[in-house]
């Protein structure tokens, strides 16, 4: 029996999340699942609620872990037709390399532009001896749809951007396959544009038109042609730089390529650093405040050295060089940060061939020591003002 209460945060404060019923499901499906990876395919787990005070409900889980089965069998078939045989010297279940060759197997299936890539395990008993009474074989299989090309990409979008910015943003290609991994990064790609609103998986349509080839249209929208940040550093200024504040609005959208004025912003900016300052004969330090009208070109995704500069009247040209080059280190530092969107979790249904399905596993890829170099990055980043 397990029973799950809310967070003790500090004496008599508590939180705790609103009750739905989707909730609770979502609570057992992972109490399953754990289970489940530890090779208890005879577990239960049953929610069961108390009512504690009109306002205040609270769920037990009462949970039978049930044996834990030797797996004398674990054969996995592939998408190209052949069989993987993966066991355990201790008869345990080998959910990990289950798990690893399945988000292999999703990665090149998504390299293939075969979509709808699922799996599912089977689990059957298997006759009984004496050193192992509980004896099961998992079969594992896994489908996918046909191979599927880029015919044709379309942007149905109302922020006047200029056709060619959009796609130097994508990773994917007409006459290319349809690889999902790549419209993950075309999509992170895109929400890198300061003139659009943030883009979903939602926001993409994908239309079959011919056999193996489909046609991928995105729709996207404007962000506000007006906007203003007031923002600082947290921390001195003297080493993570000034107070800053920004009134910009964009161009009209006249022009092509380079001369795409929708892609370009004018604005009035006010910075703020301190200096040293002679009064009543004494160096005092000061804030010095100097307003400059600047004209600029955001960093735009895959434009290269063509986006990411500044131009204003009020900065030496020393001055524009040191802000441009911040500027383009920021950028470049900022896409490193960010990196590739991981893939989606991989939900595996698990089912017993006698007794129906039993629930489902997660497979999720790995994090590396990059990804908690990246995370760090970030958190860097943000307490420089960056």
């Amino acid at each position: 029996m397990k029973v799950i209460r809310p967070t003790v945060v500090l004496p008599g404060l508590r939180l705790s999340k609103a009750y739905t019923n989707e909730r609770v499901a979502e609570s057992v499906a992972r109490l399953r699942g754990a289970l489940l990876r530890e090779g208890r395919f005879d577990a239960w787990v049953a929610p069961v609620r108390e009512n504690v005070r009109p306002d205040r409900v609270e769920v037990r889980f009462d949970i039978d872990r049930g044996p834990q089965f030797h797996v004398g069998e674990a054969t996995l078939a592939r998408l190209d037709g052949s069989q993987l045989k993966l066991t355990e010297a201790d008869g345990g279940f080998p959910v990990e390399a289950i798990c690893d060759s399945l988000l292999d197997q999703r990665a090149e299936a998504e390299r293939q532009g075969r979509l709808d890539f699922a799996a599912t395990l089977e689990v059957r008993p298997l006759p009984p001896l004496p050193n192992s009474p509980r004896r099961t074989a998992v079969t594992g299989a896994v489908i996918a749809s046909e191979p599927l090309s880029i015919r044709q990409i379309h942007f149905r979008s109302d922020a006047r951007l200029g056709d060619s910015a959009l796609r130097n943003a994508l990773r994917i290609e007409e006459a290319a396959p349809l690889d999902s991994a790549r419209l993950r990064r075309s999509l992170a790609s895109l929400n890198r544009f300061m003139l659009l609103k943030p883009v979903s998986q939602g926001d993409i349509e994908i239309k079959r038109v011919a056999p193996g080839q489909a046609d991928v249209t995105f729709h996207l929208h404007k962000q506000n042609a007006r906007r203003w940040t007031i923002g600082g550093p947290l921390g001195p200024m003297s080493l993570f730089g000034p107070l800053h504040g920004r009134l910009e609005t964009r161009l009209p959208p006249w022009g092509r390529g380079l001369l795409d004025l929708s892609t370009y912003t004018v604005g009035g900016w006010l910075t703020g650093a301190p200096a040293l300052v002679l009064k009543n004969d004494a160096w005092v330090w000061k804030t010095i405040w100097r307003p400059s009208l600047v004209l600029s070109r955001p960093a735009l995704p895959g434009s290269g050295l063509t986006s990411g500069y500044l131009w204003s009247p009020q900065l030496s040209p020393s001055q524009l060089l040191a802000a441009n080059g911040a500027l383009r280190a920021r950028s470049q530092l900022a896409r490193w940060v960010e990196g590739d969107p991981p893939a989606p979790p991989l939900h595996v249904s698990v089912t017993h061939v006698e007794r129906g399905p039993l629930g489902s596993i997660v497979c999720r890829e790995g994090r590396d020591w990059t990804d908690r170099l990246r995370t760090a990055g970030k958190l860097a980043l943000s307490i420089a003002g960056l």
